[in-house]
């Protein structure tokens, strides 16, 4: 694997960029798994973005999905300087107010009904901070491939897995077989594999 050169400069927020780690892994996974279709939920300073691309197959496509116009541009810029042979798609959509309470916020839903499924591989980095992330699920579950791979970035924090036992809950209750684990890289990932097929 080549080195990987796509993290932010010192002039861009390295706060909103996934681990060098967890890129290895994102890349890993993508060369030995080849998702035909990847999300990417949080697109950040765009390392998961490029992660995904890289290791794309030809003819693979890649969404991205950010709900702030400059994160989005960060992302092609950061896609601008690897080799890659991904078709990407960057969806803006902004935060939707759910109360007061910001661990309930999630993306517009509506920007979002643009991806195009059957996801293979679905990873969670966003909303950013403490929003919700466990609306991720719920959002794109009947796009999921049938052995679709799910990944949950932080998930050290408290609200990364309370969002995880929610889904985990959401499966089961939807008669869909899984498996999943927590996986120790970098801050914490949560994997779920959908075993429909």
């Amino acid at each position: 694997m080549d080195q990987i050169d796509y993290f932010p400069t010192a002039s861009l927020d390295a706060g909103m960029s996934i681990s060098r780690s967890m890129a290895e892994f994102l890349e890993a996974t993508c060369a030995e798994f080849k998702p035909a279709v990847s999300v990417d939920v949080g697109t950040g300073n765009g390392s998961s973005l490029c992660a995904l691309a890289r290791q794309a197959p030809l003819g693979g496509v890649v969404w991205t999905v950010d709900s702030q116009e400059q994160f989005l541009e960060r992302g092609r810029a950061q896609l601008s300087r690897i080799t890659h042979q991904a078709d990407v798609h960057f969806i803006l959509a902004p935060l939707l107010k759910n109360g007061t309470n910001k661990s309930r916020w999630w993306y517009n839903p509506v920007p979002l009904e643009n991806v195009q499924g059957p996801i293979n591989l679905l990873f969670v980095d966003g909303p950013e901070g403490f929003y919700d992330r466990g609306a991720a699920l719920p959002c794109f579950l009947d796009r999921l491939a049938p052995n679709a791979r799910i990944y949950l970035d932080d998930l050290k924090r408290p609200g990364e897995q309370a969002a995880f036992k929610r889904w985990k809950e959401l499966l089961t209750k939807r008669s869909i077989p899984f498996s999943a684990c927590h996986l120790e890289v970098a801050r914490g990932v949560g994997e779920i594999v959908i075993r429909k097929g």
